[in-house]
């Protein structure tokens, strides 16, 4: 697109008279004769020096109604243009040399860019806008590459604004190419420039603040209607985006302020990607995104609800007296946030903080376990739901855990001191029946002690036959497996006789048989220990 071109121009349109003169790059001027006050009026560009001793005449404004134009004057202006284009055109072909260093290529583009924008107004407005576009674009593009890492030579601020100058000076030469007539291979080029600038724009501005990505939408309504759908669903893209790094970063009111103003161009894009006639693989996407926008931002009002609540007790907590008004609206927050996260946007994480949060201040503020364990349980529960993820080492689910843990021990320790309570009184009830049977149980003691596994099986079946209905009912079977015990089925036998000989399923027999039960139970729950661990 930076070839010089030819042009024609005649003297008569020019209002003088003589042949019609061709040759030089500025291109064909069409429409309406020129007045011979337009190339007077064009001296005070810098591009267009007054020639010395000319002032006062053809070339000066005030004489030009006064004095006929000269055809060699003119020529001679026309022939400068043409040196200018040619000129310029030289330096964006070097500059496009990627071996050369990036201030020279620099240097080059933008005496490029200063000799165009002098011959805009006189030269073919398409060519010159697409020569001015594409140098623009190349400048903003100048790198250096290092160890597999882009380097560019221009600062961000730089890069931005002459892609923005690319995006104008393309988007004025589509126009005036439309207006010329130019075919739609032409067309359809420049719009996919345009469009390229636009999203290298769009890229750019991914570190830059929310505000300076919101302006993206009016640069958007700017570009040529058919990629104005797509140029604004980019934009929606960026925003959303930024409002996911502010979410994920803890930023919780940028995101949630993203996620708000998102709504604007984001119908816009709808009602822009309507009016163009869009696919359905668009529809989709615009509706995907729509949903997940509005799930991250009831993400994002959930987290600031927790946020809200931990400021409240805070508050609560640094009182000199503890301010109980305080500590019931922090728990309505944390219930607001297990509501919006449960509700709306489907976080089981934020879900799981909330539930967790309250249930610490049970715990610990209002110290009712009965309402913070069933909470606890049911943040764990919501965290493990999320395997394979792992919250361990996260401060809320440490906490939910030791707090667990210490009910748990607690809770322990009371059932096992309830434990000896009922086994001292069971004792002491049988106290008299023991005193009856102590040298009985003494040698059953002995017994035990003294002989093997094997011999006190036999004993105890022989001496003290269970009469639970599971042996009656085998006894025969049950005998012989007794007396057949070896290494192999020693085991077996032995946890079958803790079963045959439990308190629980020989009771109803006398307080004496209980106790016989209770001893011979205890025995063999001695001699099963020791062969489980071999």
């Amino acid at each position: 697109g930076l070839a010089p071109s030819k042009f024609s121009l005649s003297w008569v349109e020019m209002g003088g008279g003589g042949p019609t003169a061709e040759g030089g790059v500025m291109g064909a001027f069409r429409g309406p004769p020129c007045p011979l006050s337009l190339l007077a009026c064009s001296q005070r560009s810098a591009a267009f020096p007054i020639p010395r001793g000319q002032q006062g005449s053809a070339f000066s404004p005030m004489s030009s109604a006064q004095q006929p134009t000269s055809p060699d004057s003119v020529s001679s202006c026309l022939s400068a243009h043409e040196g200018q284009a040619e000129r310029a055109a030289s330096l964006y072909k070097q500059a496009k040399d990627e071996g050369r260093a990036p201030s020279l290529r620099e240097s080059n583009l933008k005496e490029a860019i200063r000799l165009w924008n002098g011959i805009a107004s006189l030269d073919v407005p398409c060519t010159i806008h697409k020569n001015l576009g594409s140098a623009h674009n190349l400048l903003s593009t100048l790198c250096v590459v290092s160890r597999g890492e882009i380097e560019y030579h221009l600062d961000p601020a730089t890069r931005q604004y002459h892609v923005q100058e690319a995006i104008g000076a393309f988007t004025k030469s589509l126009a005036s190419g439309a207006e010329a007539g130019r075919h739609n291979e032409w067309k359809d080029d420049m719009i996919a420039r345009v469009l390229e600038a636009f999203m290298a724009l769009v890229a750019m501005s991914r570190s830059s603040s929310l505000h300076d990505k919101l302006l993206l939408r009016q640069g958007a309504l700017r570009l040529p209607a058919e990629i104005q759908a797509e140029a604004m669903i980019e934009v929606v893209s960026c925003i959303y985006r930024h409002g996911l790094r502010a979410l994920d970063a803890d930023q919780l009111l940028e995101a949630s302020k993203a996620f708000a103003e998102i709504e604007r161009p984001l119908t816009e894009a709808e009602q822009l990607s309507r009016r163009a006639g869009c696919t359905l693989a668009t529809e989709v996407r615009l509706g995907e995104l729509r949903s997940s926008v509005a799930q991250h931002a009831y993400l994002a009002q959930a987290r600031l609800a927790v946020q809200r609540g931990d400021g409240f007790i805070q508050r609560a907590l640094d009182s000199e007296e503890l301010d109980m008004e305080l500590v019931w609206s922090g728990l309505d927050a944390y219930q607001d946030a297990c509501v919006i996260a449960r509700g709306h946007a489907v976080d089981i994480e934020t879900e799981a903080i909330g539930v967790a949060r309250r249930g610490k201040i049970y715990a610990k503020v209002l110290r009712s376990e009965s309402l913070s364990r069933p909470l606890l349980v049911q943040a764990s529960t919501l965290a493990a739901s999320l395997l394979p993820r792992s919250f361990h080492g996260v401060q809320w689910y440490d906490e939910c855990l030791r707090q667990l843990q210490a009910y748990q021990n607690a809770s322990a320790e009371a059932d096992a001191r309830a434990d000896e309570r009922r086994r001292a009184e069971h004792l002491k009830s049988q106290e008299p029946t023991r005193q009856k049977l102590r040298d009985e149980l003494k040698a059953l003691e002995n017994f035990a002690v003294n002989g093997n596994a094997y011999a006190l099986l036999e004993h105890v079946y022989a001496m003290y036959e269970p009469r639970c209905e599971l042996y009656l009912k085998n006894k025969a079977a049950i005998l012989r497996k007794v007396k057949d015990a070896d290494a192999d089925t020693l085991k077996k036998v032995l946890r079958d006789s803790l079963t045959h000989y439990h308190p629980d399923k020989n009771s109803g027999h006398g307080a004496e048989w209980d106790v016989r039960c209770e001893e011979v139970y205890k025995h063999l729950s001695g001699k099963y220990d020791r062969v489980k661990q071999g």
